[in-house]
């Protein structure tokens, strides 16, 4: 407990919250900004080794100009000690829809491609004001159909604009090492100003990778 007396100060956001937003529904420009804006804070985060762990639609305000702020970091932790080792996460704080489907049964996790998965979820919600699926686990129908050319005739995933397709495939991966990272995310034709074409940007990591290995042999 506190033994002096402190002041907690909370900038007030009259634009409610993007879960008030969805439910009305979002036309995809503003839904595709508000993402871009949340690419960026998750970003800012993640570079100072903090994972939100309970990022969900009610948790992200809005102010009168349509700046999304994130909010809610009850349950945020470090996923990098002091020494940049990564500490692998464990349990679940955000509702189970939002959930990476590796995140469940006591597994453990990396912090980084699990929040990458509950992005694209808010994303999806944004587009289509649903979720894609109850929960990411072999039972649901919804999340066993995702990952085949076909699923995008079914609802509530032919809701989604076909420009945005390729993009929550690649975030909403069921395999974590395949889940496009968050850089990758942010230099997606949607939601950069100077896209580029994220096999074209693996390549290039792959070029420099092994011209880092040739450097270190040698």
């Amino acid at each position: 407990m506190f033994r002096a007396m402190h002041h907690f100060h909370y900038e007030f956001l009259s634009g409610g919250t993007v879960e008030w937003a969805v439910i009305k529904g979002l036309p995809v420009d503003t839904a595709i900004e508000y993402f871009k804006q949340l690419m960026s804070g998750v970003q800012y985060l993640h570079r100072r080794s903090i994972t939100i762990r309970n990022l969900q639609l009610k948790h992200l305000l809005l102010s009168r100009n349509n700046v999304l702020k994130i909010t809610n970091f009850t349950e945020a932790c470090y996923f990098r000690d002091t020494k940049g080792q990564e500490i692998i996460q464990q349990g679940q704080k955000a509702p189970i829809e939002y959930m990476a489907p590796e995140t469940f049964g006591g597994n453990k996790y990396r912090a980084e491609p699990a929040e990458i998965f509950t992005c694209g979820v808010v994303l999806f919600a944004m587009l289509t004001s649903e979720f894609p699926w109850e929960i990411a686990q072999p039972e649901c129908n919804n999340y066993n159909s995702f990952g085949s050319t076909d699923v995008w005739y079914i609802s509530p995933f032919s809701l989604t604009p076909y420009k945005t397709r390729q993009l929550l495939s690649l975030i909403l991966h069921k395999v974590p090492t395949c889940r496009v990272p968050l850089e990758y995310v942010k230099n997606d034709i949607l939601l950069s100003d100077s896209p580029r074409n994220w096999k074209m940007m693996q390549a290039e990591a792959h070029v420099k990778k092994k011209k880092h290995k040739k450097h270190n042999a040698v």
